[in-house]
């Protein structure tokens, strides 16, 4: 059995009685790993409650150490591998989970402003000096474009505009 209280109440005591109803469990349910208040189901413990709640700040903060390390990420290689990795995460968050459909509007404008850099960068292509150099920093327009995106979609849903 149990007890689910329900407001505080009453018609005279000053509000400190409370309603309290019992109902039976259910087959599956477990006596402590489960709420009896509102909001029912698994409670989480308070590692994983961290690791959800902090995990994609802890990722980000890591990959950017990582690629401080190692060089600031100038090198060809760390860029590449960098870009390449934003890309995946972006493709797997759109896999995965489709985004919230509201309070995307900063997101979209930061992201169509890098898209529109990236395009300018690469029309640089036809009229510079060393096509490969403009190459190289459109690779590190579109790297950027891909980590913003990366951290946008692999946040929670109230954590992206921040």
């Amino acid at each position: 059995m149990v007890a689910v209280t329900a407001g505080s109440g009453g018609t005279g005591g000053g509000g400190h009685e409370r309603d309290v109803l019992v109902v039976p469990r259910r087959s599956g349910e477990r006596g402590a790993g489960y709420r009896a208040e509102a909001g029912y189901g698994k409670r989480q413990s308070p590692a994983s409650e961290a690791v959800s709640r902090h995990g994609g700040t802890v990722a980000i903060a890591a990959a950017t150490f990582a690629v401080a390390v190692s060089g600031g990420g100038y090198s060809l290689g760390v860029r590449a591998t960098t870009a390449t990795l934003a890309w995946s995460a972006v493709v797997v968050a759109l896999a995965v989970r489709r985004p919230a459909r509201t309070g995307w509007a900063p997101a979209l404008a930061i992201s169509g402003l890098l898209l529109a850099l990236a395009v300018v960068t690469g029309l640089s292509i036809a009229r510079a000096d060393s096509a490969e150099r403009a190459f190289i920093e459109l690779d590190r327009v579109l790297m950027y474009l891909g980590i913003f995106a990366a951290v946008c979609l692999l946040q929670r849903p109230g954590d992206a505009a921040r």
